[in-house]
């Protein structure tokens, strides 16, 4: 495994969606940060490695 960062291209449509979220202060349902995490990965599929699920369970 590499420390490298992956490059991650999203549809325009995807990408815009993202940013609207993201920037979404008013009536957040969690802290910021988990908002942050939540729309990372819900809509751009960006996850930390420690959620990775094992090659044994995925198969």
């Amino acid at each position: 495994m590499t420390n490298e960062p992956t490059e991650h291209y999203l549809s325009d449509e995807a990408y815009d969606r993202l940013i609207t979220e993201l920037l979404r202060v008013d009536q957040l349902p969690v802290d910021r940060a988990s908002w942050i995490k939540i729309n990372l990965g819900e809509i751009a599929n960006v996850w930390p490695e420690s959620v990775r699920p094992d090659e044994a369970e995925a198969a």
